[in-house]
């Protein structure tokens, strides 16, 4: 396979998962002697992890539009003979449709990592349906699904899950559970079962709640949420009403979340719907498998991907907390040891970082063979 010249695009101002994606990708890239550069507006948090390992083109802003940009990105393009052009979000899929107005010689890829319907009015349409993208990666099959509903054609549609680095060296999860009762005043003994994610209407932190209000008489278990967000204060104010402060903590952003989950005995994702939201796929899943926790999940968009119910997890309905109450009751250390094993061998097999980047450079190779 041929050296290529890469360069990946994102508009975002902060650090998540995508940005994570982005590194492990352009890590694998620059292994395989591709020439690789990254390109962030000047905001962005992301770029001084970038810049300690690759080329750094700083945008102006976060705008799809501002010339300076497309300008930019023009200019970097026929300076280092970029060949495939990555857009790593819908801002700067926009962005990249005008530079490769400019520069038809280039492959574009754009990348989705969110499960929602693209919007139904002429510009989304336009831009969704434009025959300059060469390619759309989408991170799962409800992802897939969506954009080849919406008249994208099959054939430019790659899934390509996104990956973490697989570590399979043993660890005590008593430890983890020492520092976290330690830091919780709580009794290491208990069954810990928790959250990770943004404090928001769409992740359920309200079911999760809900769920701990079920077992409020149980003295051996305890309830942890990381992260932050807009509905913190309010699911605060939801566990005061519901009077299981005593039993749900509330850790704030952890980064990274690897030794809390690696603590839990239980991990929630009680994801749902909203109009501007679907789980893409849960890539938070993906580290809770590898940290041996007993997983409950929502049923719904790309996270069946992931845990596919009573092999790698436990699916139940979307804001089910009595159903939530009832799978937890049900778990048995026995057959969880079965299904994490599983979930390990599932995760090791199709959501890897090696694999996620082999797959895009194999895709930037089709595209060039073209």
């Amino acid at each position: 396979m041929e050296n290529m010249r890469v360069l990946l695009v994102n508009l975002e101002k902060g650090w998540r998962g995508g940005e994570n994606q982005v590194l492990l990708l352009a890590r694998y890239l620059k292994e395989k002697q591709d020439y690789v550069a990254i390109a962030y507006p000047k905001v962005s948090t992301a770029i001084p992890r970038y810049k300690k390992e690759f080329d750094v083109l700083e945008l102006d802003s976060t705008s799809d539009w501002r010339p300076s940009n497309i300008n930019a990105i023009s200019n970097y393009v026929l300076k280092h003979n970029i060949q495939i052009l990555h857009a790593n979000s819908s801002k700067s899929h926009g962005l990249c449709l005008r530079v490769k107005k400019k520069h038809p010689h280039l492959k574009l890829v754009v990348h989705r990592r969110v499960a929602t319907p693209p919007s139904d009015n002429f510009f989304t349409r336009k831009k969704y349906l434009s025959k300059l993208v060469d390619s759309y990666v989408s991170l799962s099959n409800a992802i897939s699904t969506e954009l080849a509903a919406y008249g994208v054609p099959k054939e430019k549609i790659v899934r390509i899950p996104s990956g973490v680095i697989v570590d399979s060296s043993p660890f005590d999860k008593a430890t983890y559970k020492e520092i976290l009762a330690k830091k919780c005043n709580v009794s290491s003994k208990n069954t810990f079962i928790g959250m990770a994610c943004a404090i928001s209407i769409e992740k359920g932190v309200d079911t999760f709640l809900r769920f701990a209000k079920l077992l409020e008489n149980r003295n051996d278990v305890s309830f942890f949420i990381a992260g932050t967000g807009p509905k913190e204060e309010e699911y605060k104010r939801l566990a005061s009403e519901l009077m299981i402060t005593d039993k749900v903590h509330f850790l704030g952003f952890l980064n990274p979340v690897t030794e809390y989950l690696r603590a839990l005995d239980v991990f929630i994702m009680p994801s749902r719907q909203t109009k501007t939201f679907r789980e893409g796929l849960g890539s938070v899943l993906l580290e809770a498998v590898q940290a041996r926790t007993s997983i409950i999940a929502s049923n719904i968009d790309g996270i069946p991907d992931v845990i596919i119910d009573k092999k790698t997890g436990h699916l139940i309905p979307v804001d089910d907390f009595h159903e939530m109450y009832k799978t937890f009751e049900s778990l048995n250390s026995e057959t969880e040891k079965s299904i994490q094993d599983n979930a390990i061998k599932h995760i090791e097999a199709d959501f890897t970082s090696e694999i996620m980047a082999k797959r895009n450079r194999d895709n930037y190779q089709r595209l060039l063979n073209k």
